[in-house]
């Protein structure tokens, strides 16, 4: 016989009511589902800018009155059987490609794809080229800064300074 420890009883008596009430009946929304919270509608959101003054914030990500319509617009379009090109092709139309959270890649919005490679690639070649420059540079003083030691006799030298002070006397 299996000896049940009186925690484990308690326990399961009382996950049990709550248990058998949840696989009886299937889980309902009680409210309608939001456009905010809809996976198509979230999909053309986020390939969309709001208009209204954020920073260039992607549609799916604003909270303001205007993302919140933007977004109503998208679930009614897609609710009418729309397409989420369509709607973004009207997007594009009514507010340029300036309505895209990304730009596409032709035509001068190349250049914003391109540009920054082209840009880093450049100032690494600016770097290794006055790097190497500066190095020969220091080398150059270097041997300027330190001559070769020449040997003078002291002797010589020593006569020639007193010669010259006992001129100036």
């Amino acid at each position: 016989m299996i000896r049940w420890s009186p925690a484990f009883l308690i326990a399961l008596l009382l996950a049990a009511p709550g248990a058998s009430a949840q696989s009886a009946s299937p889980t309902v929304r009680e409210q309608p589902e939001t456009p905010f919270e809809r996976e198509d509608v979230t999909a053309v959101a986020e390939q969309l800018a709001c208009y209204c003054g954020c920073p260039h914030m992607q549609v799916s990500t604003c909270f303001c009155g205007t993302a919140d319509s933007i977004r109503a617009d998208i679930a009614a379009h897609l609710d009418a059987g729309g397409t989420a090109d369509d709607f973004i092709a009207a997007y594009v139309e009514e507010h340029g490609t300036w309505g895209l959270a990304v730009p596409p890649k032709e035509g001068f919005n190349l250049v914003i794809w391109v540009l920054p490679g082209v840009l880093l690639a450049l100032g690494a070649v600016l770097v290794f080229w006055l790097g190497t420059r500066w190095a020969k540079r220091s080398n150059l003083q270097e041997l300027v800064d330190e001559p070769e030691a020449v040997e003078v006799e002291p002797s010589a030298e020593r006569e020639e300074l007193e010669r010259l002070l006992r001129e100036e006397d």
